[in-house]
């Protein structure tokens, strides 16, 4: 989930207020860059062991069916919650979603929250975003993947239309639906290298 550095700055502002760093977990969810190129024979890094902001929207929307993420209204006060499903609960069960992420560290939940409707909870996307990354990596020009709350979808960034054209055929060989990923072609994302140091 890409986000500014103002949206950060207001949203670490609220939810420290809140005391409610669950919201958006120990790091901010981010879209995930191409991994490096792995040498021949290098064995592949396992992930980390903590949890995601991804996992902890996953885990909420397994508890309370239809959960599709949160985020800051532009207001910047407004928490705006997606939620999949029709019917008269809907609003209910949305407002116990936001209500279970705000109060698993004990903070009351905002007042001002607005539903939004979405086509696919997180559980869903999640599960097509696992099997994603567990497959696409191989087809060259992958810039970043992300499990996008905003759009409801699966985004893909690629550097080239050849690179879209190989991996609309390798979401079809994983059985991940078309209409489930938003590509787009994004340039590289450059690595922040820093600064040298000046000599003495």
């Amino acid at each position: 989930m890409r986000k500014t550095i103002a949206q950060l700055a207001v949203l670490a502002t609220l939810l420290l207020a809140a005391g409610a760093w669950l919201l958006w977990g120990p790091e901010p969810g981010r879209a995930q860059p191409a991994p490096p190129p792995r040498a021949q024979g290098q064995p592949t890094q396992q992930p980390p062991s903590e949890l995601t902001i991804d996992d902890i929207y996953a885990q909420i929307a397994n508890d309370i069916p239809g959960f599709a993420g949160v985020r800051l209204g532009l207001d910047g006060e407004t928490i705006q919650v997606f939620f999949a499903g029709d019917g008269d609960d809907v609003e209910s069960a949305a407002l116990q979603a936001v209500t279970a992420v705000f109060q698993a560290r004990g903070a009351p939940r905002p007042t001002k929250i607005e539903v939004l409707p979405a086509e696919y909870d997180f559980a869903e996307l999640s599960m097509w975003y696992r099997t994603l990354t567990s497959g696409v990596w191989t087809v060259p020009g992958i810039v970043f993947t992300d499990i996008d709350e905003v759009r409801n979808r699966l985004s893909i960034g690629v550097e080239t239309q050849e690179a879209w054209d190989l991996l609309e055929r390798r979401l079809a060989e994983l059985g991940i639906p078309r209409e489930v990923v938003h590509l787009e072609i994004s340039e590289p994302i450059a690595e922040d290298v820093g600064y040298p140091e000046e000599a003495d």
